[in-house]
């Protein structure tokens, strides 16, 4: 039993405590002790449930005021309305009712966002109360939660989430993109699905599909940014796809709208380089959009050894620039960001060599540092497959699925030694997208990991209490080789979408918060 179970039945067992007189001295003695220990000021940050009847007592409002404005020593989880009935009120129920307006009136005063309201039910007399013991079942509860919140106890207050299936028959998905097509102000999705010969798109709201691209050859990733200031996106997106360097002439089209967004849109080959495989925007000098292929053009199976080029391109002549032809093996992971803080965007890549950092020089010259060699197996076990970036605890963190296609999440903490690796989950298989966001609002970063193979899981890692905790979000409906995070529904909340390539779906996760 964890020190927090413990904790917990030891005080229900207090709180459920008979006369005591009934008790003998020492175990009053020790009793009190205990409460002492447990009442005393908290070292950390509280989570808090407040339970109020402010619309009967007017010292409620500046508690739960209070609370809600000392986010450095309180998360209030939720605030609620307690029945009551006296002259003020008519009947439990009604009592209520007026808490819960009350509430509603504070929260607006303090420019919260939106409240949900929760069940009506008010439980009537019974006799049989909720705990025996002396103190009258209502106490005891009041007592117990009191307890509980001033210990700051780990939660179970989990994340919820409305799902819904998108799209089905998306033979090959591989790739969802969250990004405004049409220039509504809205996140759209284009999913996109190597095994079939168009590229779409789902309009937000209502999720409409369009074609975006018709026909195209084994699309396997793309990048879009608004380059030329219209509020469209310009897209650029690498097709021709095979493992096989010889069979994949990963053809790269510069891809524009011609007119209407909503109508097909036209693409420009721009560049022919085998093995094309991701793309991501990036800033460099201006837009540009990178190109990681996934191995050598002369790689072979299974070691694939061999110079993986790393590339971009930009307008206006959108030819290929080399970034580096260090990395070796298979480079799977691909991320842009301006990761020293030099107002410039860096490139991060994961390989069988590990996690590699790329820094451009004010005078163009490209440098390249490893941040962490990944799995210390052998090749070709080694290394890393995806890296994403977050934030915990206040300070940074890198997520990394280890090695390629792994069964590893693995989070690296940066202190005086260096970058630290510690697993913390290594029962999966065929792990693919990867995935960070601050999903709670609570300021640390969740992780999102799939699990692509059987038994096809989305998976939600939480950091609490300084570790991580694992949540499934998805459970056995959804093969995810990539998963996007974007406030899909406007209510200030990150959502998830991913998209299936066993299952061949896409879905949606909306954040319905806690």
């Amino acid at each position: 039993m964890s020190q927090s179970q413990t904790s917990r039945r030891t005080v229900m067992k207090i709180a459920a405590a008979g006369a005591p007189s009934a008790m003998r001295a020492q175990q009053a003695a020790g009793r009190d002790a205990m409460l002492r220990k447990m009442l005393e000021p908290p070292s950390r940050k509280v989570r808090a449930v407040t339970d109020t009847d402010m619309h009967n007592e007017i010292d409620d409002q500046y508690a739960v005021a209070y609370g809600m404005l000392s986010p450095d020593r309180m998360e209030v989880e939720a605030v609620y309305a307690a029945p009551y009935r006296n002259s003020r009120s008519n009947s439990a129920g009604d009592g209520m009712e007026k808490n819960d307006q009350e509430i509603l009136r504070l929260l607006k005063f303090l420019k919260k966002k939106k409240a949900r309201r929760g069940s009506q039910v008010v439980r009537q007399r019974s006799a049989t109360p909720l705990f025996a013991g002396s103190l009258p079942a209502r106490a005891s509860i009041r007592f117990l939660i009191l307890l509980l919140m001033v210990r700051s106890f780990p939660m179970c207050a989990q994340l919820a989430f409305r799902e819904q299936t998108l799209a089905e028959g998306l033979k090959g998905g591989y790739q969802v993109t969250a990004v405004d097509v049409n220039g509504d102000g809205r996140t759209d999705l284009i999913a996109l699905a190597t095994g079939m010969k168009e590229l779409v798109w789902f309009e937000n709201p209502g999720w409409k599909k369009h074609v975006l691209l018709a026909p195209v050859d084994r699309p396997i990733n793309l990048a879009a940014r608004d380059i030329d200031g219209d509020g469209i996106p310009e897209i650029v997106l690498a097709a021709g796809w095979s493992t096989l360097a010889g069979k994949s002439p990963g053809t790269v089209w510069l891809v524009k709208r011609r007119g209407d967004p909503r109508q097909p849109w036209e693409a420009t080959e721009i560049d022919r380089l085998p093995t094309s495989h991701r793309i991501r925007a990036a800033n460099i000098d201006g837009p540009a959009f990178v190109n990681a292929p996934l191995i050598a053009a002369d790689a072979q199976a299974p070691d694939y050894r061999g110079a993986t080029p790393l590339v971009y391109y930009k307008p206006p002549d959108w030819k290929r620039r080399l970034i580096s032809s260090e990395n070796q093996g298979v480079v799977h992971g691909l991320e842009v960001l301006d990761w020293d803080g030099d107002g410039r965007d860096d490139i991060l890549t994961a390989s069988f060599e590990g996690i590699h950092w790329f820094t451009r020089s004010p005078q163009g010259a490209w440098k390249r540092e490893r941040i962490a060699a990944g799995d210390p197996s052998p090749w070709p076990k080694s290394g890393s497959s995806d890296v994403a970036v977050g934030r915990a605890g206040g300070a940074r963190f890198l997520a990394a699925i280890e090695p390629w296609h792994g069964h590893q999440v693995v989070i690296y903490r940066q202190n005086r030694q260096g970058w630290q690796r510690s697993v913390i989950d290594d029962s999966n298989r065929d792990l693919h997208a990867l995935r960070t966001g601050d999903l709670d609002g609570d300021g640390n970063d969740e992780v999102v990991a799939a699990v692509r193979g059987a038994p096809h899981r989305v998976l939600l890692y939480r950091y609490e209490g300084g570790r991580w905790e694992r949540h499934t979000l998805d459970d056995g409906g959804m093969a995810a080789a990539d998963c996007a995070i974007a406030d899909l529904d406007g209510d200030g909340r990150l959502d998830v979408a991913c998209i299936g390539s066993a299952t061949a779906n896409l879905k949606i996760y909306l954040n319905q918060g806690r």
